[in-house]
C-alpha cells in the first residue's frame, strides 16, 4: 500500500505545482483504515484537482526509473529507522505488538526490495475491485456541490461497494488487565528506551 500511495504522489508531481499556485492543496495517503484523500482550496477547482488524483489512482503514469529510485529511496528510509533513536525504535516495534495488522520497517523494506512498478499497478486492480467510500466535505460548498464531490469518487474509481463491516479493520490487541507486555530490542546502534 504505502508503494502504490508514493507512486500515486509521484504520478501527481506534474498536477501538484499548478494546484498549489492555484490556492489548491491535497493529500493522499495511507492510514490504519485505507486510502485518506483530502482536498482543500477554491471550491471553483476543486473537482480537476480532485479528477486528477482519483485519475492517477486509477492509472500510475510514471516512468519505470522513476519508480525505482522512489522505491530506493523508501527503502533506505525503513532500514534507517533501526539506525535513529532509541524512543522511535520502542515506537516501531509496539506497533507491531499492539496492532493486528502490522508490518515492522525491516518487513517493508524486505518485502519492497523485488516490487516493480508492474506489481503495484497490478496491486491497484486488486484494491479498486471493492471497498468502502466515506467521504465529509465541508466549507464553502453547496449541498449539490457536496454530492457532485462524492459521486465523482464514487463513479471514477468504480469501487464495487461492500458494508463498512465487511471492510477489514486495523483492529488492536486487547490484553488482560494487568497483563504486563515485555519486549526486548537488541539495538543496532548504542542507544537505550523504556517505553511503557
Amino acid at each position: 500500500m504505502k508503494l502504490y500511495i508514493a507512486a500515486v504522489n509521484e504520478s501527481m508531481n506534474e498536477a501538484s505545482y499548478p494546484a498549489k499556485l492555484a490556492g489548491m492543496n491535497y493529500s493522499v495517503s495511507n492510514d490504519a483504515e485505507g486510502i485518506s484523500i483530502i482536498v482543500s482550496g477554491y471550491s471553483d477547482s476543486i473537482d480537476d484537482l480532485l479528477l486528477e488524483i482519483i485519475n492517477n489512482m486509477n492509472s500510475i503514469d510514471i516512468p519505470d526509473e522513476q519508480f525505482d529510485a522512489m522505491k530506493d529511496q523508501m527503502i533506505r528510509e525503513w532500514k534507517n529507522i533501526d539506525l535513529g533513536d532509541a524512543y522511535r525504535i520502542a515506537r516501531e516495534n509496539m506497533r507491531k505488538i499492539v496492532r493486528k495488522y502490522y508490518y515492522t520497517n525491516i518487513e517493508l523494506s524486505d518485502a519492497a526490495k523485488n516490487l516493480t512498478l508492474q506489481d503495484v499497478k497490478n496491486f491497484s486492480l486488486l484494491l479498486m475491485k471493492k471497498g468502502y467510500i466515506e467521504a465529509m466535505v465541508f466549507g464553502n460548498v453547496t449541498e449539490s456541490q457536496a454530492k457532485e464531490n462524492t459521486d465523482l469518487l464514487i463513479n471514477k474509481l468504480r469501487i464495487r461497494a461492500v458494508k463498512k463491516e465487511k471492510v477489514s479493520k486495523q483492529g488492536r490487541i486487547i490484553f488482560s488487565p494487568g497483563e504486563e507486555i515485555i519486549s526486548m530490542i537488541k539495538s543496532q546502534v548504542n542507544n537505550s528506551c523504556l517505553w511503557r
